[in-house]
């Protein structure tokens, strides 16, 4: 009875200490949580310092970044070509299968102020790379998400090393500006949603175009718009014709004027090997094996490499996350679903 009563004794300040620390945590954490000038800096910096080595890196002689800038740096430093990015491709060719002027544009504001030297090439993805970030941070916070979850997600994206090679490879800024386009052009269409300020609508257009001579990839952006609205934001206040009318518009427009212009530049059907079904199932094993390293970031590169190991486990991650999905579908957690889609 003694030893049970000096057990109960020994053990009180250690409960009471529990006590008193856990409410001082739990203040620390929601006092942290409601401050986003924090969360800005810290989005901010993290990448910066782990990132900022890049801009130490060369051009790669084998690779396209020497092929786009340094064979053609006559005609990066010179804004009167400007008008002549809209009539080239990417590789500042008169003819070619990737359109994509609003890079080569980027590729002209570094030359002007490092020239040929390459780390202001580098410097600019960073810089890019950090926007999306931010970009990112408050597109979570108008889902909905708590100031927290957006920080820690975007935290996460800014640091993950599956997105190492489009920070650290020139040519990637297609893929780091179509990116940041499309989630400025989520903001922007939710804002007006919500508002219904014309300066949002009139946003959305020019990021819209922005993004389409960024990448072409950028043609999927309305139907995920569309899925937005009709499965999230419809939800709340019903459909309205007279909003869809005007971004069917707002959509349509850009596409027009960027597919009249591209096909000035891309004569024909891109090759078997660019567009089709063969290349389509030839790249299939690269879902499974990007998706494993998302878990596991190792052995990473620029280009795809097709390993065996990386395949079975992304697989078997890929199957997990199918029941995550269909279970997603049946609860209508349409954020959730939409998420996996653009992945």
């Amino acid at each position: 009875m003694l030893m049970r009563k000096k057990m109960t004794t020994d053990s009180s300040p250690s409960l009471k200490t529990i006590q008193t620390v856990s409410p001082v945590k739990n203040a620390f954490i929601d006092r942290f949580e409601s401050q986003t000038i924090w969360h800005l800096v810290l989005l901010v910096l993290l990448p910066f310092f782990i990132y900022i080595k890049v801009s130490g890196y060369q051009f790669i002689s084998n690779m396209d970044d020497f092929s786009i800038i340094v064979q053609h740096i006559d005609f990066f430093t010179h804004f009167k070509n400007i008008v002549n990015a809209f009539k080239c491709d990417a590789f500042i060719n008169q003819h070619g299968d990737f359109y994509r002027p609003l890079q080569t544009v980027s590729f002209m504001l570094d030359a002007f102020i490092g020239g040929d030297n390459p780390w202001i090439y580098h410097f600019s993805n960073l810089i890019y790379h950090i926007i999306s970030v931010i970009a990112f941070y408050f597109l979570l916070k108008l889902f909905r998400f708590t100031h927290i979850t957006s920080f820690l997600a975007a935290l996460l994206f800014s640091v993950h090393p599956l997105l190492s090679s489009a920070v650290s490879w020139i040519p990637a800024r297609g893929d780091l500006l179509v990116g940041l386009f499309g989630v400025l052009l989520f903001i922007t269409f939710i804002q007006y949603l919500n508002s219904k300020k014309l300066v949002y609508i009139l946003l959305h257009f020019l990021l819209f175009m922005f993004a389409l001579f960024s990448k072409e990839i950028a043609v999927l952006f309305p139907l995920f718009l569309l899925y937005y609205y009709f499965l999230v934001f419809q939800d709340k206040i019903g459909f309205d014709k007279k909003k869809m009318l005007l971004f069917s518009i707002v959509w349509l427009v850009p596409l027009i004027i960027f597919f009249l212009l591209r096909s000035k530049v891309v004569i024909g059907t891109p090759p078997s090997y660019i567009l089709g079904v063969n290349p389509f199932i030839y790249n299939l094993p690269t879902i499974p094996i990007v998706f494993s390293k998302l878990f596991l970031p190792f052995q990473l590169s620029t280009m795809p490499l097709f390993d065996k190991s990386y395949t079975v486990i992304g697989s078997l991650l890929l199957i997990g996350v199918m029941i995550m999905f269909v279970k997603f579908v049946k609860q209508k957690h349409w954020i959730a679903v939409m998420g996996f889609s653009w992945f």
